[in-house]
């Protein structure tokens, strides 16, 4: 149950001739133009990690903070890679993938902007199978006898026994209603992502909400036993949800981006009960 508020991982601070062009921009009511300001507006996420399998569909949400969104001009510098459009949810862009690889996501307000980049790793369906598997069938029991008067983590249980809101051992509790969506997930990499699932770790500059599971407590039940194929398969599946927000505190939880959005939420990420 991390609260990631991942750090000033961001695009790059403005500088106080950035800062003027932005609020010369914004007074304005300019929208579009040719960058003469780069790193005036940071993206969230920054950076951002996708993947593509040629089967399944995968998107990301991207958002600027601190700027009326609707008059954000968005883009991407090749366009076989991915796309861009005006995505109502957010007041940001959705961006979907066409290909693996690599391409830059600009969002432009006048002549000043921001970038960032997004790499989409190569995948295939027989990995989005294995992910969905062992994310929803695992073994049915999170908790395993350890003996007299002892109860330990099942590293075997479903990722669905925690994060399912009937889910065991206590129906109810906050982390049974955390996404694990690209909106939550999207600014982790891969090894970012398997270092919370399979080891119990937060990324460098997140921070812990105690006030939902004591830190030890999160960190036993994400040590979780599975195969390669079957850490990279989760990762692919997850890569492949539907972005979708949730209330509380874990939207847009990737490297970057430490405040709310859209009513919707701050600053946690796949850990926030991930």
């Amino acid at each position: 149950m991390r609260s990631l508020n991942l750090s000033q991982l961001n695009l790059g601070r403005a500088s106080l001739v950035a800062a003027a062009a932005l609020a010369a921009a914004c007074s304005s009511g300019a929208t579009s133009g040719q960058c003469t300001v780069n790193n005036a507006l940071t993206l969230y996420f920054t950076p951002m990690y996708s993947a593509y399998d040629g089967t399944h569909q995968f998107q990301i949400p991207a958002v600027v903070n601190g700027v009326d969104q609707s008059r954000i001009t968005w883009s991407a510098s090749d366009p076989s890679v991915a796309s861009v459009a005006a995505d109502p949810l957010t007041g940001g862009a959705m961006i979907t993938v066409l290909k693996a690889g690599t391409v830059s996501i600009t969002a432009m307000l006048g002549d000043v902007c921001g970038t960032s980049e997004l790499t989409i790793d190569s995948a295939t369906a027989d990995m989005w199978t294995a992910g969905n598997a062992r994310y929803h069938n695992g073994q049915p029991a999170l908790l395993a006898d350890a003996g007299p008067h002892s109860i330990a983590f099942n590293p075997q249980a479903a990722c669905v026994n925690c994060h399912n809101e009937n889910a065991t051992p206590t129906p109810g509790d906050p982390f049974t209603a955390v996404s694990h969506t690209p909106e939550q997930a999207g600014g982790f990499s891969d090894t970012d992502l398997q270092g919370i699932f399979l080891h119990g770790q937060v990324p460098d500059g997140g921070y812990f909400d105690s006030t939902i599971i004591p830190e030890n407590r999160w960190s036993q039940f994400h040590q979780w036993s599975m195969t390669d194929a079957e850490a990279a398969g989760i990762i692919v599946y997850l890569r492949s949800l539907t972005p979708a927000p949730q209330m509380g505190s874990a939207n847009f939880g990737g490297h970057g981006y430490d405040g709310g959005h859209g009513g919707h939420g701050s600053d946690a990420g796949l850990a926030d009960g991930g």
